[in-house]
């Protein structure tokens, strides 16, 4: 199971950036999970509280933000979301397309 290392992997990304910015406590972590990441959402979620035990975040709330499959149409220039197992343009049908947006990752953002 990836998403047990991928947990452990973004706690200790977490930790790092929370020492630097002198951080005193950490109510939330959010994170993005693409639909083409290959991250399993429920996966990850089971796995995160285990990643956070006896840790710093370790009363922290995990956030998952999910980002839809985008792509731009080199042919009629649109964007949209397709279906992850029919990537093509919803708008003309064409297949010639870029995908632009389906990543996984946190945000650092301060509050």
């Amino acid at each position: 199971m990836h998403e047990l290392s991928l947990a452990y992997s973004l706690v200790e990304e977490v930790i790092k950036i929370a020492e630097q910015e002198n951080a005193k406590k950490i109510l939330n972590v959010t994170i993005s999970i693409g639909r083409m990441s290959g991250v399993d959402q429920d996966a990850f979620e089971f796995c995160y509280p285990e990643a956070i035990r006896d840790t710093f975040l370790e009363s922290s709330n995990l956030i998952i933000i999910n980002v839809p499959l985008q792509v731009h149409c080199q042919q009629c220039h649109k964007e949209t979301s397709p279906d992850i197992f029919d990537i093509l343009c919803q708008k003309c049908s064409s297949y010639d397309i870029k995908i632009i947006n389906h990543r996984f990752g946190f945000n650092n953002e301060k509050k």
